[in-house]
């Protein structure tokens, strides 16, 4: 019965103190309870008792009930359900009419017997000994039947070394990362070995249920998780806790890397490594920037997605000959962006000084982004019709175009069908998400993600971050350099030399000092030099001009590597030649005389001088004789001989310090 009963055991759950109730009337409203720890007994309110059973504080517990270990009311069991509802209103008959007629319990169950029409009954009337049991069982409010999932053997099927074999054998094979075994091979494994070893006859198999229900009790419930590669198991393992909740417009802004399955005309040629670059606002579900790139995506991409996230896109719509007025942007709160290189390094953190926070995911975990990876798959579940694709049953790369003749589009045609797609089909969808918070925010409106930006931003009067000033955006997209300024090379950055017109006024401003250099890793041409009032001068490369191409100072440098060429021979003759040089250097020279008087070095350079000057004209009046085509007479020859014995040699006069010699 459903009422506390002498003996009954009161079990308090937080400091397990045990009542045992030696007098269940209530006297003043109180009842006795007899407390086991202090050997006293107490009364107590029974409202209190009442209250506390129900709320699960005090566990009420009979001697002699035994509650089943399945509860029938999780059993999903119709004909239960019938069975126990024939049942309990018998045993109430069977109760009245012992009481109303003062017989016994026998003579009342007879005469409920014969008054029970069996044409109605829903089920066969109970026997005696069955009533009797049910009586007993309503008695020790225990249900009256428990139901056939706790009918059956308790004890283990198998003995304990069968279990601990199977334990041992799936941790040591199958539950390792990336098994070869199957869970098939591991039942045959064990089944082989347990024969071998006599643990079970040869006629009996251990079957792959028992075997896989010990795994899951043993090892867990998951039997894919341990198997799986760690860096990818969070993404296909991931739990859905709570949806992202937002509640204003760019509070949250989703940016990821899509490779688009396509075989794309570039200016340069065909291509199928184009990516695009977007994202999404996840309040209102709107594209807010956008940005393709021809190759991996690098920093300078992400940052330019993020510039188009910032600024106005009308002149971008009209250059793509599209009318429209859904151009969405602003200054997002918080940027998600993935583990991608792109999303890394110093421009990246910058972002903090414009007020954005950017929140990086962890690698192979797409679930933290949802909403832009639910745009990426409905992207190109859209425009997989159009010429070019490689997707073959929503796989991306199962077609080959070429094979096909299918002609590839160009660039700037499948740009367009994007953003007309995000426009014109995408913006005005109707989102499921979008419809539901109708129970959390009733105030929002717009099923679709266009009618919920426009009722947010110019119904309801939300507003939107503004952007930031450009010449902030282009300070926080150049790295910060620290440099000295130099009146002959200017600035001087990996290699190259930065100059021109302003140089002039840097030196007289900041002199040959250290200044603050802005580079853009992805111009080589110029820098700027951080000035008065934080005014950006530009310096040009030396060695650029108008017709210079735009690289990058990694592609500028490597440019400079493959213009250098590498001749073999002329190395190899080089290094000869310095070998040589370095031997001759290295050789000890033979000693000076030291007897006499020791002259000094520039009388000794002067005579060398003298008599190499002369030893020069005997060579050359030998290798160039004089020839005359009519010979000198005698005469003419002696007219012309003259004799300088008498004449007075002219003083040696020293050329450095003047003094006659």
């Amino acid at each position: 019965m459903k009422y506390l009963l002498r003996n009954d055991v009161l079990l308090v759950q937080l400091d397990g103190t045990r009542y045992i109730v030696t007098d269940a009337s209530p006297l003043a409203g109180r009842i006795r309870l007899f407390d086991e720890l202090t050997n006293r007994e107490d009364f107590v309110l029974e409202k209190d008792v009442r209250k506390a059973i129900a709320s699960g504080e005090w566990l009420h517990e009979r001697p002699g009930r035994q509650a089943p270990l399945v509860s029938p009311q999780v059993q999903n069991d119709p004909k239960l359900d019938t069975e126990t509802e024939y049942a309990l209103h018998i045993v109430r008959e069977v109760r009245r009419v012992a009481k109303m007629a003062s017989i016994s319990t026998r003579a009342a169950i007879e005469r409920v017997r014969g008054t029970r029409d069996k044409g109605r009954a829903p089920c066969r009337f109970p026997s005696n000994a069955t009533i009797y049991r049910l009586l007993t069982r309503e008695r020790n409010n225990v249900p009256l039947y428990s139901g056939n999932k706790n009918k059956g053997n308790r004890n283990p099927k198998r003995t304990k070394e069968v279990r601990r074999m199977v334990v041992d054998m799936a941790s040591k094979h199958f539950q390792q990362v990336q098994s070869r075994w199957t869970l098939h091979d591991l039942v045959d494994y064990i089944n082989a070995v347990a024969v071998v070893e006599g643990i079970i006859p040869p006629k009996d198999r251990i079957s792959r249920e028992y075997v896989r229900d010990v795994i899951v009790a043993e090892l867990g419930p998951d039997l894919e998780i341990d198997r799986m590669d760690p860096r990818t198991a969070n993404s296909f393992k991931a739990i859905a806790k709570a949806p992202i909740v937002t509640s204003y417009l760019l509070e949250r802004v989703e940016q990821d890397a899509l490779h688009l399955p396509w075989r794309v005309v570039t200016p340069d040629g065909v291509s199928h490594h184009v990516y695009w670059l977007h994202a999404i606002d996840c309040y209102s579900g709107m594209p807010v920037g956008w940005k393709m790139v021809v190759g991996s995506p690098r920093v300078t991409d992400s940052l330019q997605c993020i510039e188009s996230i910032l600024y106005s896109k009308a002149e971008y719509f009209e250059s793509l000959g599209l009318t429209t007025g859904k151009d969405c942007h602003g200054t997002p709160q918080m940027l998600v962006l993935d583990n991608g290189g792109e999303n890394k390094g110093e421009r990246i953190k910058k972002l903090a000084h414009l007020g954005i926070e950017v929140m990086h995911c962890k690698a192979n975990t797409p679930q933290e982004k949802p909403y832009i990876e639910r745009l990426n798959r409905s992207l190109k579940q859209a425009l997989q019709t159009l010429h070019g694709c490689t997707r073959f049953d929503d796989v991306d790369g199962m077609r080959d175009p070429e094979e096909l003749n299918d002609l590839p589009m160009t660039m700037e045609a499948l740009e367009k069908w994007i953003v007309r797609w995000y426009m014109e089909d995408w913006a005005n969808k109707v989102l499921k998400r979008l419809l539901m918070t109708v129970f959390t925010e009733p105030s929002a409106r717009g099923n679709t993600p266009w009618k919920r930006w426009h009722h947010s931003a110019e119904l309801r009067g939300q507003s939107v971050a503004l952007p930031p000033p450009f010449q902030e955006w282009q300070r926080t997209m150049y790295h910060y350099e620290r440099r000295i300024l130099s009146r002959k090379t200017g600035i001087t950055y990996r290699t190259f030399c930065f100059k021109g017109d302003a140089l002039t006024r840097l030196i007289s401003i900041y002199g040959e000092n250290y200044v603050d250099v802005l580079v853009d890793p992805d111009d080589f041409r110029r820098v700027f030099v951080l000035g008065p009032n934080e005014e950006l001068i530009p310096l040009v490369n030396t060695y650029a001009d108008e017709a210079t191409l735009g690289y990058s100072f990694d592609q500028a440098l490597q440019v400079l590597n493959e213009a250098e060429e590498e001749d073999a021979i002329g190395e190899a003759e080089r290094l000869k030649f310095r070998i040589a040089l370095f031997h001759a250097s290295a050789a000890i020279a033979p000693p000076r005389p030291t007897a006499g008087k020791k002259s000094s070095h520039p009388k000794t350079s002067k005579e060398t001088s003298v008599n190499a000057k002369k030893s020069q004209a005997v060579e050359r009046a030998k290798n160039a004789p004089l020839t005359q085509s009519v010979k000198a007479s005698a005469s003419e020859l002696e007219a012309v001989c003259m004799d300088f014995d008498d004449v007075e040699t002219l003083p040696v006069i020293d050329r450095r310090s003047g003094d006659a010699g």
